[in-house]
């Protein structure tokens, strides 16, 4: 077996074996979230558990390498992940063993005390908001205001369906809007996906200064304003706007409706159509009596 092979096992199965991988959610986080994050219990437990399982399952998953998770905590610990392999090993084996614990205080303090809202995001996926109260649980400082839910798209909703699109389609649109709009900046790569919604995160809301402030936009979540401006830009690529909506919101069905009520126009129902009259099945072709022999 190759060394790096064989130290690679051993960091494997010195985290698997290790006791302090845990499942149960420590009480602490969860409490700062609330005194200091400005949450409620429903949501300083929502938080609390999504970053807890992304620590635990990070080093359920063992291996040799950092990734950007574990080099967030191992610069945090240690200022970086050794100047040679021994310590390397010895670095990541603590990292390991840490993120094996979950959302501890003190893990919480250490990802969270120094991090920025924009950081936080791309690690956990999380939104501004969630990270803002987990920066100021981290800090044990207020936030400074009422923690402020993402908008849940009620309001969308019901334009969209006072417009006349159907329930099912407003639905679809609400859907796909609010889950994009969350997703960022994680979902906004090189991917061609990634390029579409980077050039809609720099339209919609324009005159933002910087990313962050544009990703604070997107994630107050599928508000009308937002939504018809997002909308309307792709609308302005004529007739590939249908598909740029499938690509950049999974929105299918709900595509044509959506661009005719973001500009204005009178929403139509989908045309039907009509069913063909029943055929009348084939008769069976009357066979000719069989010939009799020759005698």
């Amino acid at each position: 077996m190759r060394r790096g092979t064989l130290e690679a096992l051993i960091v494997i199965l010195s985290v698997a074996a290790s006791p302090a991988v845990a499942s149960a959610q420590p009480a602490g986080p969860v409490q700062r979230l609330q005194q200091y994050g400005g949450t409620n219990a429903a949501t300083a437990r929502r938080i609390a558990r999504h970053v807890h399982e992304r620590m635990t399952r990070n080093a359920a998953r063992g291996g040799d390498r950092y990734d950007p998770l574990r080099q967030a905590l191992g610069a945090a610990l240690f200022g970086g992940p050794g100047r040679n392999r021994a310590e390397y090993d010895a670095r990541l084996r603590e990292v390991l063993a840490r993120l094996g614990r979950g959302l501890t205080d003190e893990n919480l303090t250490a990802l969270f005390g120094g991090q920025d809202a924009l950081a936080c995001t791309r690690l956990f996926g999380l939104s501004m908001q969630d990270c803002d109260s987990l920066g100021a649980a981290a800090a044990r400082e207020d936030v400074g205001v009422p923690y402020i839910a993402p908008d849940d798209g009620a309001a969308l909703r019901n334009e969209l369906v006072t417009a006349g699109l159907s329930a099912a389609h407003a639905d679809e649109a609400v859907s796909g809007l609010g889950r994009t709009l969350l997703s960022v900046p994680g979902s906004a790569d090189r991917s061609a996906r990634g390029r579409l919604l980077t050039r809609l995160l720099n339209e919609c809301p324009g005159g933002l200064p910087d990313l962050e402030s544009r990703i604070r936009a997107w994630h107050m979540g599928p508000t009308p304003g937002m939504a018809r401006c997002l909308v309307r830009a792709l609308g302005r690529q004529g007739r590939h706007a249908p598909q740029l909506l499938v690509r950049a919101f999974g929105i299918r069905a709900a595509a044509v409706p959506l661009l005719q009520w973001a500009h204005g126009q009178t929403v139509r129902a989908p045309q039907v159509a009509r069913a063909e009259p029943p055929q009348a099945a084939p008769q069976p072709r009357a066979r000719s009596a069989p010939r009799p022999p020759r005698t």
